[in-house]
């Protein structure tokens, strides 16, 4: 969660330059590889969510072949 305080509390005090796009990048991949279980092969893409508690939903898109994927996880 630091990475994320580094553009929401202006930690170094530069937020005012621009986001900091590669913590945006990890916290996007923690969120979505890690919390949603995003899993991807050569058959296709599987979910394996395990979201905090204090979540009441998450959605993302992306694409897999060329295909935009929507994702709409509602809190267990």
């Amino acid at each position: 969660m630091a990475t994320a305080g580094a553009d929401l509390y202006d930690v170094r005090g530069n937020a005012g330059d621009g986001i900091h796009a590669a913590s945006a990048g990890g916290i996007w991949q923690a969120v979505v590889f890690g919390f949603c279980g995003l899993r991807l092969d050569q058959d296709g893409w599987t979910l394996q969510p395990r979201l905090p508690s204090a979540w009441k939903r998450v959605s993302f898109r992306f694409f897999y072949r060329g295909q935009q994927q929507v994702v709409d996880l509602p809190a267990a």
